[in-house]
């Protein structure tokens, strides 16, 4: 679809940050209601043709279709940051979430899905070494 608007993709890999303190403070029931409010914040935050999935444990997959430009994408991404980082009330506190963001581009930084995903799971990790709650790109 890409090629055939002359447009960009970007594939998104999301981690929670300190997901795990969530559940051993709160309970898994609680950090599994941290994960399903984050996926409706997430998937409330992106353009109706974009996807947004769970991709397993506290990691999400987020599909941006149709970009102009890398900017279009941060937006749409620092949109979807402020979205998740507001506090979800649980039983007696509440948790303000932050999430890791890793970025690749089709087709600037390749072309295969597989290799996307894994140029973006890698910038996940260097925005989660730098501090976390922010968006990494590929370079």
């Amino acid at each position: 679809m890409a090629d055939r608007s002359g447009t960009m993709l970007a594939i998104g890999f999301l981690d929670l940050d300190g997901f795990k303190e969530i559940n051993d403070q709160y309970g898994h029931q609680a950090g599994d209601t941290v994960l399903q409010e984050v996926a409706r914040r997430m998937q409330a935050s992106i353009r109706s043709g974009d996807t947004a999935a769970r991709f397993g444990g506290d990691e999400f997959a987020v599909l941006l279709w149709g970009l102009q430009q890398q900017t279009e994408c941060h937006h749409l991404l620092e949109r979807m940051l402020q979205a998740v980082r507001q506090p979800i009330p649980l039983e007696q506190d509440s948790v303000q979430p932050a999430v890791s963001i890793g970025v690749a581009l089709y087709p600037l930084d390749a072309a295969e899905p597989d290799v996307l995903l894994a140029l973006a799971d890698t910038a996940m990790y260097q925005s989660k070494t730098t501090g976390g709650n922010r968006i990494s790109y590929h370079s």
